[in-house]
């Protein structure tokens, strides 16, 4: 059975302008299997004090094509929660949710996982780590 955040969630894996609920992101490649899409908090209020604020999305790609996604809301571009994290129910279990998050500890110093889960948010939470003390960076 299908979770009903599942359906929300497939945003996450559309290409950069193909979703109608994320606004502009500037993207940057990663690595050759690994994009990050930003979307500044300056987007929805021009004056914020933090423009490395906002939402932080990683897709990881598999032949070219977007295969999972982790969204990273950060206020500040340093600190950070790992909001929503999907990945494409016939790629699961192929490590790719896991590379995301890998990635995301590196581009922030302290990152937590969001305590709002699906069933297979929290098994996966539970594997990863639960972010309580904060995932940091592996520097």
């Amino acid at each position: 059975m299908t979770h009903p955040a599942e359906t929300q969630l497939t945003g996450l894996v559309l290409p950069r302008g193909r979703c109608q609920t994320i606004g502009p992101e500037a993207e940057r490649r990663l690595g050759p299997d690994l994009l990050l899409f930003h979307q500044s908090n300056r987007t929805f209020r021009p004056r914020d004090p933090h423009p490395r604020g906002g939402s932080y999305r990683l897709v990881r790609l598999d032949g070219g094509r977007i295969v999972a996604g982790l969204q990273v809301m950060s206020p500040t571009g340093r600190d950070g929660v790992v909001a929503n994290v999907f990945c494409r129910p016939e790629d699961r279990r192929r490590g790719h949710a896991s590379a995301l998050l890998a990635a995301a500890r590196s581009l922030f110093a302290d990152l937590t996982l969001s305590e709002d889960r699906s069933p297979d948010g929290a098994a996966w939470a539970d594997a990863v780590g639960t972010g309580d003390p904060p995932l940091t960076p592996s520097r």
